[in-house]
């Protein structure tokens, strides 16, 4: 398995191996290397960015066109996403056509390919670029005799924790929850008689009521021929 990173750093030609190490201290019992790689390309207007899912609620349905809220916050940004392509959990595609005037800050109207349910839950997949911290700090002590003897580096955030002893915070947001959900009843498929006399036999509905008795033809016996039997 391989993974891609980008970070700020000292030139360096493609195809140079990198080693990355957790610790330089010589009282760990345990020495690990964290991550080791090779350097691709180097290109100062890389762009990084990661994914961000917008989620909305709709509150009124008319045929093919919703009213959707709480995916944004104000009216300023539904005017960046006109035009943008939306979906539900469904499957249904959409597209986010204008903000509203009246009810919570933020609702749009959209339109969809079929009529969505008010149980359906509408999101939007959007990229969101992260800055990249332009700073590095090249240590050429190491290179010396001593060594990492006299060098204290920066220490991690898990080390500091341990050592003084302070829990780590957990926001609540982020803690698993049972998933509960409804169950949802659907209403029986109903064919048109204008439609169904169009259909060929064998896609046409068949309306057969359960009987009390069995039928003759469940109760017969059929004997077959040798010449059958083949």
């Amino acid at each position: 398995m391989h993974c891609q990173a980008t970070f700020y750093g000292p030139q360096a030609p493609p195809n140079t191996g990198i080693l990355a190490i957790q610790r330089l201290t010589g009282n760990i019992p345990g020495f690990r290397i964290s991550a080791t790689g090779v350097v691709l390309e180097l290109d100062a207007s890389s762009k990084v960015v990661k994914k961000l899912k917008l989620v909305g609620t709709p509150t009124k349905i008319y045929k093919t066109t919703a009213f959707i809220s709480g995916m944004f916050n104000s009216d300023l940004e539904v005017s960046r996403f006109e035009g943008a392509s939306i979906r539900t959990v469904s499957g249904l595609r959409g597209q986010v056509k204008k903000s509203l005037r009246e009810g919570q800050p933020g609702s749009f109207r959209a339109t969809f390919e079929d009529k969505i349910l008010l149980s359906d839950i509408v999101f939007c997949r959007t990229w969101v670029p992260v800055e990249i911290k332009q700073y590095y700090n090249p240590v050429t002590s190491l290179l010396c005799k001593s060594g990492a003897e006299g060098w204290r580096a920066m220490k991690p955030k898990a080390q500091l924790h341990v050592e003084t002893e302070t829990p780590i915070e957990v926001n609540p947001d982020s803690i698993y929850k049972p998933i509960e959900r409804k169950e949802r009843t659907f209403n029986k498929l109903r064919v048109p008689k204008s439609v169904e006399s169009n259909l060929p036999f064998k896609s046409k509905h068949k309306d057969d009521t359960k009987r009390k008795k069995k039928s003759y033809a469940s109760k017969r016996a059929v004997v077959m021929d040798a010449e059958e039997k083949k």
